[in-house]
């Protein structure tokens, strides 16, 4: 014995394919909206460094520079104003450094929880994830201490104190 199952028609198929089309369409068109709210700001911040002065802060906004000029970047990579090359190589360092130092200890404390049973292994990992949810800096540091360090931009010690959350909040 054989069941019939019934087929929808060709107009219900149809009127179900043009509701998943419209769907799409608006899901899309939303998506887009909210991708141009996002990207437009981007979009003006890029254009804006081939801007002089005047230009970024005329009105109307113009979205895109009508002279395009490369001297914001030859006034940023010159160091006359800013030294940010020497700066950008501190955070390179800094960062590195710090990475490779977390790497290398993480690795060791891990091996160590993951290896051996020991007598208060809960509490200390519970007391190791607790400390990765606190800032590592302190309220105290100040950021003026942070911005205009007393001593030259090339101090290491400064900058690996500051980030670690040890530097003093005295001027």
């Amino acid at each position: 014995m054989r069941l019939a199952i019934a087929r929808p028609s060709d107009a219900a198929e149809r009127k179900s394919l043009y509701m998943k089309l419209v769907e799409a369409t608006v899901v899309y068109a939303i998506l887009f909206f909210f991708a141009l709210l996002v990207g437009i700001p981007f979009l003006y911040m890029i254009t804006g460094s081939f801007k002089t002065n005047g230009q970024l802060f005329s009105w109307p906004v113009n979205l895109l520079a009508p002279e395009p000029t490369m001297n914001n970047y030859e006034r940023l990579l010159s160091g006359e104003e800013i030294p940010y090359l020497r700066q950008m190589g501190n955070s390179v360092v800094i960062a590195v450094s710090q990475s490779a130092l977390t790497l290398l200890f993480a690795s060791m404390v891990g091996w160590g929880f993951a290896k051996y049973e020991f007598r208060g292994k809960t509490f200390l990992t519970i007391f190791l994830l607790f400390t990765f949810a606190m800032p590592t800096s302190s309220p105290s540091t100040s950021a003026k201490n942070v911005i205009f360090p007393s001593r030259s931009y090339a101090d290491f010690e400064r900058l690996i104190q500051t980030s670690s959350g040890k530097a003093s909040s005295s001027s």
